[in-house]
């Protein structure tokens, strides 16, 4: 892992973990976020920065869009949609 970084941008919050976790074995400290913002996450890993994202909320989206496509499968849908996130800073 290159020690030329500030921050790590991570996919989600268990891989910035995971990071975390190799980053300071190798004693290197750079800001690293995840993306979810789970309960779990919050929970037992507050120090970790994460953008929260209202996982339910989009999941309920993929749903409503897949019964959508199933019934008319030839009908444009809305190909952007935007979500609130919220996102959570380190404690201390």
């Amino acid at each position: 892992m290159s020690r030329d970084y500030d921050a790590i941008c991570c996919t989600d919050d268990v891989t910035a973990i995971l990071v975390k976790t190799c980053a300071d074995t190798m004693n290197y400290h750079p800001l690293i976020n995840g993306y979810d913002g789970s309960n779990f996450i919050r929970t037992f890993f507050p120090e970790l920065p994460t953008v929260q994202q209202p996982i339910k909320e989009m999941a309920e989206l993929m749903v409503e869009l897949l019964i959508e496509r199933i019934k008319s499968p030839k009908t444009k849908l809305n190909s952007d949609y935007t979500f609130p996130i919220k996102i959570n800073r380190v404690r201390g």
